[in-house]
């Protein structure tokens, strides 16, 4: 759902103060940044409410080990059990559910993933 990956960018950025991007950073963007990218989810017929559950991934991207864990953690604090501003929904929880710590070999460095996956559901408000 668009509006859920714009107030994450938002928030992030402005709860991090680094660059966040939707699925991948414009090609030659300087570390470190984030991304987000949704994974899965829908809405949710378990419940009598006009609820959606989805599953985004957020990250750090750095050439640094300690920045990419310093962002991680910042992401952790930026957006677990805290509520997203979407116009017409309310957030009935957002958590983290899982870590994300991968390294991708480069031509000149490694680069450093770090951050996680966060569950997201959402109650549209009447």
């Amino acid at each position: 759902m668009e509006p859920i990956k714009v107030a994450l960018v938002n928030r992030l950025t402005a709860q991090t103060s680094t660059p966040s991007y939707d699925t991948l950073a414009p090609f030659g963007t300087p570390f470190p940044y984030i991304v987000v990218q949704y994974i899965s989810g829908g809405y949710d017929p378990q419940t009598a409410l006009d609820t959606r559950s989805e599953l985004w991934q957020v990250k750090a991207v750095s050439d640094n080990h300690a920045t990419a864990q310093t962002i991680a953690d910042a992401i952790h604090s930026a957006l677990h059990r805290h509520d997203l501003t979407i116009s017409g929904w309310q957030t009935l929880h957002m958590l983290q559910t899982e870590s994300i710590w991968q390294v991708e070999p480069a031509q000149t460095q490694p680069i450093y993933h770090a951050g996680g996956l966060f569950r997201i559901q959402l109650a549209r408000q009447p």
